[in-house]
């Protein structure tokens, strides 16, 4: 029976060709859309779920109160995790690591990679598989273990293993290393993963500090315990470290430190201030969701609009099958086996639509994980894809069978069947469609407008007409420099140990009046604020004929101002690291980060030339790339086995501004998909409308109505309810997106009406259109024809 039920369906489907194929295209994309965001979602769910002693290992972190605010901090003092290994009952390994930098030459190869420096038994304790090596080649000084990729770019197809490697550390001291061993590539569920992971011992030659010092801090404490129920206990214990590390650094007072689970810490990460692992933005996750949860909507109800509307040219046929003693679950099951063929063939294309297109398209779009359709070995994949087939052969089919097979045979051989009359719950359907359509339209212009305000936005100094050139010693600083000074197209030149939108930023706790509060601290050179045409508001910046400014000046931004509360901030004094320093000076507020975050409050203390890291050149030609390959020739000639890095000043953003740009291409993708779907249930609808009208039109052509004259009788009733869906679809845009926007954006533009009114006027033309269409098939058919079929 079940095949007959298929045979007989798929016959029907072939007779409804047009119907058949909207229905497919429309479920097929809804489906691949919910696919790529269920790979995304399944993802930040797993997120380090791979670890086999997920369950086990707890990042220890650092809780600091200031002012009455309360902080907490994943970096922990170096001695912290070997005391906790040798002193309290119940764990089995403390794990720390320190992110670093170095300069990797192998043969005539140089490249300026992170390396990671890590209690040797790392590679025991997390789960990060070696696809060459032995993890327990960590433990000697002179390994170094390799991600796949790093491997592949520096050794290409060869084999590394044993291969030399020498790295320069903090760009002072040379390192020869061999490679011990190459990582599988690293599990797209993982928040973190290191480029090259060397023994912890090999800091302690990079850097002036020790391993004993509790004022200087690891990035990273994990603890293995043998069973999660005795953290309590170790919890207690934790106090007797607060004392040796409040003592040794008095601006960082630990009030306690607190254990995050490896399972959970990422989906807590807004809530931890740290560097080395990453987090999925909820309010990202979110939008998606809703994306995915509008399409599939838009599509089974496009489904359930089409499906009424095409049963008009099948109620003779469900009429002769009553006559013959068919019963109305036999007509349920028929209905609902023509939907499962359908909703099979749209998932099968919604796999390829997703597998080929849209998941490779979300990879170049962002960076991250790269995201693929796993149907090898996942039980969650398969378990979706099941729910998704079950969800779409219900949702979308219960109500047409349902409803069709109610019809009563005598009403439908006297052409008095409902599908003649006003159906009121395809016209609710309808314009639910425009709304969702509405909404996802307005998102996308609403998105696209913000781009364009925020690239309008001033920076807080001249973003344009500036060159940084990083520099990997500071004795590189005073040969480039005069370099610089004799070239016709340099306006100014500055150098400073840390940049505005790059590294060298700390967080430094700043007293005054006896009050600490943690501000921003960078260390800059003379002229380094006019170089960039930072914008003054009061006082005056660094200026070398003032002989104190070195050792007693600090200029701040207005945002230090606010957090310190002051009305007339010239002339205070702050203590920062035991040191006091005179406000000689207040800039406007400027940019460190992209418009995503806050402007934070910072102060600027000047750096000697000896701890300098970056040039700032301020140029004065349209064409800096003349003056750039020049200095990319002289930085080669007098420096031959330094790696050159240098940008211009504008560009800093430019990774921003194109996720920026590919979450609009997203909203554009989403908002043309639920037009294309609104269409479709509009144009299944109109036909049924049209379907019960035929004889009217036929009598009216008689008459002599033009197409215009029947245009506008038959279509008062589709933009009326296009008016209800932008009377609900107005408010629900403009509070989603202020929603939206406040969350992602610390600046944004203020909304206004303008894109909610173009959006309804897409969709106003696009439903004209489609009527138009329909209207058009029916006109050019034959009087005679259409009064005899009547």
């Amino acid at each position: 029976m079940f095949k007959n039920l298929l045979r007989l369906g798929w016959r029907n489907l072939k007779k409804e060709k047009l119907a058949s194929g909207m229905n497919l295209v429309g479920l097929s994309v809804a489906i691949a859309v919910c696919l790529t965001v269920f790979t995304f979602v399944k993802i930040f769910v797993t997120v380090d779920q791979f670890h086999e002693k997920g369950d086990n290992i707890f990042l220890v972190q650092s809780v600091i109160e200031r002012d009455e605010q309360r902080s907490t901090w994943a970096k922990t003092p170096m001695p912290l995790g070997p005391a906790l290994a040798s002193q309290s009952q119940g764990i089995k390994n403390a794990v720390r690591f320190h992110r670093g930098s170095g300069k990797v030459q192998f043969d005539d190869k140089v490249f300026v990679e992170g390396v990671w420096f890590a209690d040797p038994q790392f590679l025991n304790v997390f789960s990060f598989d070696l696809k060459l090596g032995n993890p327990d080649d960590l433990h000697r000084k002179d390994a170094i273990i390799l991600s796949s990729e790093t491997a592949e770019r520096i050794f290409g197809d060869e084999n590394p293993l044993g291969k030399p490697l020498t790295i320069t550390l903090n760009n002072r001291d040379v390192h020869r290393f061999v490679v011990k061993g190459v990582a599988a590539p690293f599990n797209q569920a993982a928040s973190f993963e290191f480029s090259l992971i060397t023994q912890l011992d090999n800091l302690w030659a990079a850097i002036d500090e020790k391993e004993d010092q509790w004022d200087f801090f690891t990035t990273a404490t994990f603890v293995e315990v043998e069973h999660p129920a005795v953290l309590e206990e170790i919890k207690a214990g934790m106090s007797q470290y607060i004392a040796p590390q409040n003592a040794a650094t008095e601006d960082w007072q630990v009030q306690s430190f607190r254990f995050e689970n490896l399972k959970t810490m990422s989906k807590n990460r807004e809530n931890v201030r740290a560097r080395f692992y990453g987090g999925q933005n909820i309010a990202g996750l979110v939008v998606l969701l809703l994306i995915a949860g509008f399409i599939f909507t838009l599509a089974c109800v496009n489904y359930t609009n089409i499906a009424i509307a095409s049963s008009a040219r099948r109620s003779k046929e469900i009429g002769m099958r009553k006559v013959l003693g068919g019963k109305r679950s036999q007509l349920i099951a028929q209905f609902l086996g023509e939907n499962v063929i359908v909703c099979f063939g749209a998932l099968v294309t919604g796999v390829l639509l997703a597998n080929y297109f849209l998941l490779p398209s979300f990879n170049q779009l962002f960076e991250g994980p790269n995201l693929y359709l796993d149907l090898s070995n996942s039980v969650s994949t398969w378990l979706m894809l099941g729910s998704l087939l079950v969800l779409t052969s219900v949702i979308s089919g219960a109500y047409p069978a349902m409803y069709i097979s109610s019809f009563q045979t005598a009403s439908i051989f006297r052409s008095s069947s409902r599908i003649k009359r006003r159906n009121i719950f395809m016209r609710i359907l309808l314009t639910f469609q425009f709304v969702l359509t509405l909404i996802t339209i307005s998102a996308s212009l609403i998105l696209r407008s913000n781009n364009v305000y925020l690239s309008q936005l001033d920076w807080g100094y001249a973003k344009e007409g500036v060159y940084v050139l990083e520099l990997e010693q500071p004795e590189q600083y005073a040969p480039m420099r005069d370099f610089l000074l004799q070239q016709p197209d340099v306006q100014k030149i500055a150098g400073s140990q840390g940049h505005i939108t790059g590294n060298g930023f700390s967080v430094g706790a700043v007293k005054h009046e006896g009050k600490a509060k943690d501000a921003l601290n960078l260390n800059v050179g003379f002229d380094y604020l006019e170089a960039l045409d930072i914008h003054k508001k009061e006082g005056r910046f660094f200026d070398e004929s003032y002989g104190t400014d070195k050792d007693e000046a600090v200029v701040v931004n207005e945002q230090f101002v606010m957090m310190m509360g002051w009305e007339e901030p010239v002339g205070k004094i702050i203590t920062f690291e035991n040191n006091d320093y005179r406000v000689i000076g207040v800039t406007e507020n400027f940019i460190t980060q992209h418009f995503t975050n806050l402007v934070r409050p910072i102060f600027m203390l000047l750096s000697p030339e000896e701890t300098y890291r970056n040039i700032i050149i301020r140029f004065n030609t349209d064409e800096p790339r003349n003056l750039v390959t020049a200095t990319t020739a002289e930085w080669k000639r007098v420096f031959p086995a330094a790696v050159f890095n240098g940008y211009f000043q504008a560009n800093v953003f430019v990774r921003n501004e194109n996720e920026d740009q590919n979450v609009v291409l997203v909203f554009s993708f989403a908002a043309s998909m639920a037009l294309l779907i609104s269409c479709m249930g509009l144009f299944g609808l109109a036909s049924q409308f049209l379907n019960r009208r035929m004889r009217e039109i036929g009598v009216r052509k008689v008459l002599g109505a033009t197409m215009s004259n029947l245009f506008r009788v038959i279509n008062k009733g589709f933009l009326l309810q296009l008016a209800c869906a932008s009377i609900i679809a107005a408010p629900a845009s403009y509070f989603l997106m202020n929603l939206l926007l406040d969350n992602v954006y610390a600046q944004h533009m203020t909304l206004g009406i303008s894109q909610i009114i173009i959006s309804c006027l897409v969709v106003v033309v696009t439903t004209v259109t489609t009527i138009t269409f329909v209207m058009r098939r029916a006109y050019s058919l034959p009087v005679t024809e259409v009064l005899r079929e009547e």
